[in-house]
């Protein structure tokens, strides 16, 4: 009589990890799902912030070649200032 209860009890210890072994690859096809729509998410995120920095950066490009346009001396000036800093900070070891 004990082999036929422990045969009993290794079926019961089998069909449980059959259903906890279905519940864990559920599981996980789930959180494939979740993390492949956030990816998504994400990536559309992004786009649309691409896009208004694109944005941001043509109207800054506008007005930079406006300011050059209407000062052409004084962006010389601050170009010269710029380059000279950049050279003493590249050029101390």
């Amino acid at each position: 009589m004990e082999n036929q209860d422990l045969v009993a009890e290794l079926n019961e210890d089998n069909q449980l990890m059959s259903k906890e072994k279905k519940d864990l690859r559920y599981t996980a096809e789930e959180w494939k799902k979740i993390a492949s729509e956030k990816a998504t998410e994400f990536g559309d995120r992004a786009k649309v912030q691409l896009e208004s920095t694109k944005k941001d950066l043509d109207v800054f490009q506008a007005s930079a070649e406006d300011y050059v346009k209407k000062n052409p001396v004084a962006s010389v000036a601050i170009a010269a200032g710029v380059g000279f800093v950049l050279g003493l900070l590249s050029g101390r070891k």
